[in-house]
């Protein structure tokens, strides 16, 4: 029997001789549920797994960033990811360099709105953070060889004046509100 089984799943001896569990009796992830139905006109009992809504079982802390804005739209849909943030009172500044960097292409473009997902007000914030952390120096303005065959020094230290020392803005609430850099 051992071996009909290795020949007809091509399985390694070690997984026939030491089976793996396939059917867990805890919830590792908690994305379905066990449910027991029984029929009792027809004797039979169905278990199956339903998903289960993600809200329902983590709570409201779940972050949902797909889909467009309900500022772009008249109708009620999903918020951009910088709205869902600035809904829960988390304020994206040019020094969040991991947030900025997942709307940056490799080569340091802001990706577009219609890859982004963002709204008009969002996406004109992600450009003006952007501009920031690349003026500050967090985040790598990637720029392409000189003619003479050499590249730009990232080096903060070999700019020129006044440009060697490091960079520090206000936040964005605050330049918006002196209308600098907007």
């Amino acid at each position: 029997m051992l071996k009909i089984a290795k020949n007809s799943l091509k399985l390694s001896a070690n997984s026939c001789l030491n089976p793996i569990r396939q059917i867990s009796l805890s919830s590792a992830l908690n994305l379905k549920r066990i449910e027991k139905t029984e029929d009792k006109t027809t004797n039979t009992i169905t278990i199956e797994g339903k998903y289960i809504d993600p809200k329902e079982t983590f709570g409201t802390g779940v972050l949902d960033l797909t889909g467009q804005c309900y500022q772009d739209t008249d109708e009620a849909v999903r918020p951009c990811a910088f709205c869902e943030l600035e809904k829960r009172d988390i304020k994206v500044q040019y020094t969040d360099v991991l947030v900025l960097r997942q709307f940056l292409t490799e080569n340091g473009q802001i990706l577009p709105r219609k890859v982004s997902g963002l709204c008009k007000k969002q996406q004109k914030k992600l450009i003006v953070l952007t501009k920031q952390a690349k003026h500050a120096g967090l985040i790598l303005n990637l720029q392409p060889t000189l003619l003479d065959g050499t590249k730009p020094s990232a080096d903060h230290s070999k700019r020129f004046k006044y440009l060697k020392w490091n960079t520090y803005f206000d936040d964005y609430e605050t330049m918006k509100r002196n209308k600098k850099f907007l």
